[in-house]
């Protein structure tokens, strides 16, 4: 007697085919997915900046100048304290915007040492005035800038940062 073949199921071969295809479509969507955080990442950045931009103006307009690197030279009543250092986390340029900016926002990926935000007073920009610039410290993918229009660079302007200047540092309102 003779056995009858199966024609049921699938053979090995046909599975592993099957799993190799699925590997592959895999890896391609994580791959594609990878880089759309990385620019959601920067896009958040962008937008953090423009809502500190907006608050550093408005403390500006209520005080006559931007916080400024060194409290002693202000004419701001309002500042007791340098405000140079990293945003959104509890410092005195923190401080200085909460009326303006309750939640001062940090960095998606912060860590205090690649990721942050950075405010400086005071950038020493070759110019007849200084700037008040903030920066987005290392960006993933939005095209680096580094001191923007007069090509300034300060503490937190490296190669890696994304800077956008606010004003001269004399500009008043």
């Amino acid at each position: 007697m003779q056995r009858q073949r199966s024609t049921r199921g699938f053979t090995i071969l046909e599975i592993l085919v099957a799993l190799a295809i699925i590997f592959v479509l895999a890896g391609i969507v994580v791959g594609a997915l990878s880089g759309s955080r990385e620019k959601a990442r920067d896009t958040r950045r962008l937008t953090d900046l423009d809502q500190i931009q907006v608050a550093l103006r408005l403390y500006a307009e209520a005080n006559g100048e931007y916080p400024c690197e060194d409290h002693t030279a202000c004419n701001a009543a309002a500042q007791s304290a340098d405000a140079n250092g990293q945003l959104g986390t509890g410092g005195t340029i923190d401080t200085l915007l909460a009326p303006y900016l309750p939640n001062v926002p940090q960095d998606p990926r912060h860590d205090g040492s690649t990721y942050f935000y950075y405010y400086d007073g005071r950038v020493d920009c070759g110019g007849s005035a200084d700037e008040v610039v903030i920066y987005a410290r290392t960006a993933e993918s939005v095209p680096y800038q580094t001191g923007g229009s007069s090509g300034c660079a300060g503490d937190a302007g490296a190669a890696d940062a994304y800077t956008v200047e606010i004003a001269r540092s004399s500009d008043t309102y």
